[in-house]
């Protein structure tokens, strides 16, 4: 009986780890998503600071 407690206990603990394993690969998309999206802002923003300066 304790046996068969302690696998069942072992495989609720996989399930876990696994679900916390995708989040987290799921939060590092996420990250990376953002990242690329302050990148391509400070490229707009570099750019239209260079469209000031040739119009001026």
């Amino acid at each position: 009986m304790i046996f068969v407690k302690q696998v069942s206990e072992w495989g609720l603990f996989c399930k876990v780890r696994k679900r916390s394993q995708a989040m987290m690969a799921e939060n590092t998309e996420l990250i990376t998503l953002l990242a690329d999206i302050k990148k391509g802002q400070k490229r707009m923003e570099q750019g239209k600071e260079e469209m000031k300066n040739q119009i001026k």
